[in-house]
């Protein structure tokens, strides 16, 4: 199977998360893109608000209905941080695509054994206008280039951080987030 791999906190989830699984399965052709709760991200310790039981839960309600597309929980039976490399490792047997940000690939070669990850997955990044993605793939030994696909991404300015804020001021979110994943937001009084 074709899978594509999206790993995050997702605290919240919101569109733009939604939106890059979608561009990435249409692009690639991809059978599956897995949403990937963190337990814990390596680079967010001690920053989740909401549990990972219930990101699991937004990021499920997010996803419903979209063909393609689906939260995974493989993460969340380890304990710690999460890392992409044993991520991956329990969806080999898979022709697997790590989706990532443009932002990510200038940061990659600072992830736990990221010559692995690139034995096991091509990296599928996200091209924003203006990013400087391209450049950042110069960056990686010569080897490991072919193992980098970019596929075009809309840009869509909206971040988790952004949303916690507009629930704490009592802004509105509707088109930011998933109305089911504001459901719970609200239900379950996340953010305030």
């Amino acid at each position: 199977m074709r899978l594509g791999i999206l790993g995050g906190s997702f605290d919240p989830i919101h569109v733009g998360h939604v939106r890059l699984a979608i561009e990435a399965r249409e692009h690639l052709g991809l059978d599956e893109v897995v949403l990937e709760v963190a337990r814990v991200s390596p680079f967010k310790v001690g920053q989740s608000v909401a549990s990972a039981e219930t990101r699991l839960r937004m990021t499920r309600a997010a996803v419903d209905g979209i063909p393609g597309l689906r939260a995974g929980d493989t993460e969340l039976g380890r304990d710690g941080p999460s890392y992409t490399i044993d991520t991956l490792r329990a969806y080999a047997g898979n022709e697997l695509a790590l989706i990532l940000g443009s932002d990510a690939l200038a940061e990659f070669q600072a992830w736990r054994e990221w010559q692995a990850i690139l034995q096991l997955a091509r990296l599928a990044v996200a091209e924003r206008p203006g990013s400087p993605a391209r450049d950042a793939i110069q960056a990686l030994p010569a080897e490991f280039r072919d193992r980098v696909v970019f596929f075009p991404a809309p840009l869509l300015d909206v971040s988790s951080t952004d949303i916690r804020a507009r629930v704490r001021e009592g802004r509105c979110l509707r088109y930011l987030v998933p109305d089911s994943v504001i459901q719970i937001i609200e239900e379950e009084r996340l953010y305030l």
